[in-house]
């Protein structure tokens, strides 16, 4: 990551991050074999091989945010799964997912510390309708932030924000 002096005594630690690209979960449930990862209807098989996958970036990044010399942590990356906050009931229903899944990357981050607040799990866009004539619910570039006052995950698909949810006041 790279610090940055905003200045007025701002300072950022910005961090961007890739993780592994197999497995990758949403083919395996989509019925698609890849880099020897079977297709499968076996959700819990699929959230153990991405988070045995990906673990040790998370813990990584985690240190990372938890040792930051500043109060505003910036994470930025392509983490290779969806959104924990993506294959929901609502998604399910709506048929845009195949299965419910907890991604196990983004919600792992989200439980070590990414979320302080205990209002943080309502923001997110509502994949089932914002998702509206999307071919696939696969969705993976995230922005989380930890700040002094709290922690929000922003993400979403609404193309007239640049593919960046936001939270209005």
């Amino acid at each position: 990551g790279a610090y940055i002096d905003l200045g007025e005594g701002i300072v950022v630690l910005v961090m961007n991050c890739h993780g592994a690209y197999f497995p990758y979960g949403p083919y395996q449930l989509n019925g698609i074999e890849y880099k020897d990862f079977p297709a499968t209807d076996d959700v819990d098989y699929v959230v153990k091989v991405n988070k045995e996958a990906r673990q040790g970036m998370v813990d990584k990044l985690l240190e990372d945010f938890h040792s930051s010399t500043t109060p505003f942590v910036c994470l930025s990356g392509d983490f290779n799964e969806p959104s924990w906050l993506d294959w929901t009931e609502g998604a399910l229903s709506a048929g845009l997912a195949p299965y419910v899944v907890q991604w196990p990357t983004t919600r792992s981050l989200w439980e070590g510390g990414t979320s302080g607040s205990s209002d943080a799990s309502g923001i997110h866009v509502d994949t089932a309708s914002e998702q509206e004539g999307h071919q696939r619910p696969i969705r993976f570039d995230s922005l989380y932030f930890i700040s002094q006052h709290g922690s929000e995950k922003l993400s979403g698909n609404r193309r007239e924000h640049g593919n960046v949810g936001y939270r209005s006041s």
